[in-house]
């Protein structure tokens, strides 16, 4: 009986000893997962350092659930993959914008790693019994809130709970139940907040960004006004600390009313990342560029008179700048404006001003994929247009040789948002 105990202790200490050595904080069981009997859906967790592929210890059945919340240092190139020994299928772990969670379909080891060599990365791996979010939130802030975790465990809990209230808020604004998702969209913020308020001022940005169109909608403008200025500011504090543009670059939002700024925040793709870039604006990150914006979402919606006002205040401003590729973009948008209300000929003058500027630009579009889609677009655009005016087939056979020529071009870097 004594030698049946001493076994028992010497298996126990080495089973911590091992837990130890892989930063594991909680075993596949219930009972176990960080000392709580009671937990709804979590079974284990457990942070560890990825290099390549590791074997997280971790043993999975059929119908778990698992997580897994890499803290990936700024600018990291390459994602955390998860696999299970039993399975060929390889997964991605949670990302701010997509969430990821993989039901396992047949028990085996997990192993999570990178597919390249490169720098060490913290990754915290959660086991859920089933993939109900609220129950999953439910846990995780218990544990947040009951237990001392600290360093990589506290930010990694934070950062998954902040996923978790985001893509609750998400699922409850998809729902038409906007009401509801605003409290998930605060505590998103929070736990964001606590982990790096910097590194995640994009995300904060985008759910104040959310917050206040919801707010705006319930004429709510004391709620609307606080989320969107903290969404100007996290907008502005993520500009500067991806260390594409800095914040003086955004210097002429306070020549903007309030109404303008809203719906270039709210209304439009003004401040959205495109093209794979991960910085705001790009090249739109001027004031003709925002009177354009201000333009197409009142041509959109019908009002040709506030369309055209702001297009030719665009048009002023980018002739003020002197850049001439600004210049053709702002006489571009006016000849879609006019044809988007039935002014053809106009359209035709001024796509042609456009294709003139455009044409100049310093070899651009000889030299670049990018300058070469511009180019093209808007030649399929001033033929489409002559043939509106003339009705002449010899433009449509024109119009259908750029796009058979498009499709030749490799992609381009980047394209502007198409009005």
């Amino acid at each position: 009986m004594k030698a049946r105990i001493v076994f028992f202790l010497l298996n126990a200490l080495l089973w911590s000893a091992i837990m130890i050595t892989y930063g594991c904080v909680g075993v596949s069981s219930s009972k176990d997962a960080l000392g709580y009997s009671d937990l709804k859906s979590l079974k284990a967790y457990k942070s560890t350092i990825i290099n390549g592929w590791n074997d997280t210890k971790i043993h999975v059945d059929k119908g778990d659930v698992v997580v897994l919340t890499p803290l990936y240092p700024k600018g990291f190139p390459y994602s955390v993959k998860g696999k299970i020994s039993s399975s060929s299928t390889i997964f991605d772990a949670v990302d701010i914008d997509i969430f990821s969670i993989h039901k396992v379909s047949e028990k085996g080891s997990l192993y999570c790693g990178i597919k390249k060599e490169s720098e060490k990365i913290v990754t915290g791996v959660f086991i859920f019994n089933k993939d109900k979010i609220d129950d999953m939130i439910k846990d995780l802030d218990r544990i947040r809130l009951d237990s001392d975790l600290k360093g990589d465990d506290s930010k990694i809990f934070n950062l998954t709970l902040g996923i978790l209230f985001k893509q609750k808020s998400d699922d409850l604004v998809q729902s038409n139940r906007e009401s509801d998702a605003l409290k998930h969209i605060s505590q998103s913020i929070e736990r964001f907040e606590e982990v790096d308020a910097k590194l995640y001022s994009a995300t904060i940005y985008r759910l104040y960004n959310t917050a206040a169109g919801i707010y705006k909608d319930q004429n709510d403008y004391a709620n609307f006004d606080r989320c969107f200025n903290m969404a100007l500011d996290s907008l502005m504090r993520a500009s500067a600390y991806y260390g594409k543009i800095t914040s003086t670059g955004y210097e002429f939002l306070k020549d903007l009313t309030k109404n303008e700024l809203f719906i270039l925040l709210v209304k439009t793709k003004f401040f959205q990342k495109t093209g794979g870039y991960g910085y705001f604006g790009h090249g739109f990150a001027n004031i003709a560029n925002a009177y354009v914006f201000l333009s197409m979402y009142y041509s959109n919606m019908g009002n040709l008179c506030e369309g055209l006002r702001y297009c030719k205040k665009a048009i002023y401003e980018a002739e003020k700048s002197g850049d001439r590729y600004l210049i053709g973009w702002t006489y571009f948008n006016l000849g879609l404006r006019h044809r988007q209300f039935g002014f053809f000929k106009l359209s035709e003058a001024e796509l042609t001003k456009a294709h003139q500027y455009y044409g100049k630009f310093l070899g651009y579009s000889r030299t670049s994929p990018t300058g070469r889609w511009s180019k093209v677009t808007l030649k399929i655009h001033l033929a489409f247009a002559r043939y509106l005016t003339t009705k002449e087939e010899m433009y449509i056979q024109e119009l259908r040789s750029f796009l058979q020529y498009m499709n030749t071009l490799p992609p381009p870097v980047y394209l502007p948002v198409c009005p």
